[in-house]
This record gives structure tokens, sequence and C-alpha cells, in this order.
């Protein structure tokens, strides 16, 4: 993915319903390997969400050591109030 920022939240996997704290990579942002979390102020530049790409390391998502030991990946949608990460999200 190259360069990007991080927001950190608790996000529920969509593939098998666990709730967990999750990097969730994005590029909407100055893509200098910053790291947020929720109450954070990532800049208030007009953004309403940032679309991110996450991925789920939960035992139930992980694959077979044979494939990398990588998980289930998808997006989600994490929603800014203000330029301040709210701790809302969608998962798209």
């Amino acid at each position: 993915m190259g360069m990007f920022d991080s927001v950190y939240l608790k996000i529920k996997c969509p593939y098998c319903g666990e709730k967990s704290m999750m990097e969730a990579q994005t590029k909407d942002l100055d893509c200098e390997l910053e790291k947020w979390k929720r109450g954070d102020f990532v800049g208030d530049d007009g953004l309403v969400y940032l679309d991110c790409v996450t991925e789920c390391r939960s035992k139930k998502c992980l694959r077979p050591k044979d494939f990398g030991n990588l998980g289930e990946f998808f997006n989600v949608r994490v929603f800014l109030n203000k330029g301040i990460v709210s701790g809302n999200y969608k998962v798209i």
C-alpha cells in the first residue's frame, strides 16, 4: 500500500463478528505514517470521513501459516466530527 496513515479503533469484523482494536489504514490524509485514535484531531480541511482498509486478526479469521497467516481484509469508512476522529465507522 506504500505510505499511509493509521486510525486505531475498536471495529467489529463482518466475517467472524469479533470486536477488537484494529488498525485502519487510509490514504485520505497526508500519508506520513501518522497514528490516530478516537478523539484525535486529524485536521479540519472539510473531510467528513476517511476511507480505510483494515484486517481482522482473530483466530477465526486467520489463514493457515501456509498462506502467510493473514486475516480477513475489509473496508471501513471512519467518520470525523469537525476534523476529530469520532469513533464511529461503517463497513463498506
